[in-house]
């Protein structure tokens, strides 16, 4: 089955540890942005579609950010349970 390009976009730059973001809304516009660019090399969107891609595509990535982030209420937030979980799994 093949995976929803934008959802592993923005898990790429939730779990990513040079962390450039530190919002929510920073993290969606590079991810947003990386997927546009992707879009543009492989098809046409018209110039003056561009403005609505990109906000659907913003819409649509905040629903997958917030399944993936439930629960947290920043991205600090989720960055801080992340670490917590992993060293409880190194622990056991």
């Amino acid at each position: 089955m093949k995976k929803d390009r934008l959802a592993v976009l923005v898990k790429k730059y939730l779990d990513a540890d040079n962390r450039r973001a530190e919002t929510f809304d920073e993290l969606l516009i590079e991810a947003v942005g990386d997927y546009m660019a992707e879009l543009m090399d492989g098809s046409f969107i018209p110039h003056s579609h561009l403005d609505l891609v990109e906000e659907v595509l913003l819409e649509d990535s905040w629903d997958i950010l917030r399944k993936l982030t439930y629960g947290s209420l920043s991205l600090e937030d989720y960055r801080e349970s992340r670490s917590k979980q992993s060293r409880r799994k190194a622990n056991c």
